[in-house]
């Protein structure tokens, strides 16, 4: 039992050494974000496991990440990114080689939010941006995102349209950036007064401006709030455009920690 548990750990941290070499293209897709911003000295991290059937490959998330931490009532940090292992052409799903995305070093800022309790609706307006830090296979030179995000809660909806765009790090670092305006919506609907279930889904774009092809995304699925610091969810992801993801299945779970 003893030799067998070794064996795994040796295999897994194979897989996490593998050079990524292989890897032929640099992921970048669009998750739409929302307006939630957490209280100051609070982290909150959101998890996604899952498996993915991408442009020429399989990949497994292990995991899709974005960790927030707030600074002030409305004002959070963040990094956002994705550690996988993907597949190739020929074998879609096999566990040959590292696809990390780009970091996104970002700090999301709300400016303005108008509430009528009476009618429980709410408009509110922030903004997104910061650098694209060079992880991926093959990435040279800092890029930079930056996203426009209006807000419209009305009762136990609430809706976040995105747009925005990127530089993203590229082959070199003065030349084949990939440049692209990012546009999505992020949807959820409270399925009871508590708010403990709740149905979510998003639409998100990349649409390239330097001849790679677009892509185009959409995921829809349930949320548990098992506690009032952690949140689980389902979904299943659609692609609808040739340059991105195809479909998948992907689990959510998303802690949230006092840090002081």
């Amino acid at each position: 039992m003893r030799h067998e548990l070794v064996r795994g750990v040796l295999v897994l941290g194979s897989l996490l050494v593998v050079s990524e070499s292989r890897a032929q293209t640099v992921r970048r897709r669009f998750d739409p974000e929302d307006l939630k911003l957490e209280e100051p000295g609070v982290v909150h991290a959101d998890l996604a496991f899952g498996v993915v059937r991408g442009e020429k490959g399989g990949r497994w998330l292990v995991p899709d990440f974005d960790v927030d931490v707030g600074l002030a009532p409305n004002v959070e940090v963040g990094v956002d990114g994705a550690w996988a292992i993907e597949g190739t052409p020929q074998r879609l799903y096999a566990l040959d080689h590292r696809a990390p995305d780009n970091l996104w070093i970002s700090t999301k800022v709300g400016l303005w939010e108008a509430r009528n309790a009476a009618r429980k609706t709410v408009w509110a307006f922030g903004a997104q941006l910061g650098p694209r830090v060079p992880v991926a296979p093959d990435a040279r030179g800092t890029g930079f995102e930056a996203l426009a995000l209006l807000g419209r809660g009305v009762g136990p909806m609430h809706l976040v349209l995105n747009l925005g765009g990127l530089v993203d790090s590229g082959a070199a670092v003065s030349q084949g950036r990939p440049v692209a305006v990012l546009t999505g919506v992020d949807a959820s609907f409270d399925l009871d007064a508590r708010g403990r279930f709740a149905l979510a889904a998003d639409l998100g774009g990349v649409f390239f401006v330097t001849g790679e092809r677009a892509q185009l995304a959409s995921t829809a699925g349930l949320v548990w709030s098992t506690t009032s610091w952690l949140d689980v969810g389902v979904s299943a992801l659609t692609g609808f455009l040739a340059g991105g993801d195809r479909y998948g299945a992907i689990v959510n779970f998303s802690p949230k920690l006092p840090l002081f």
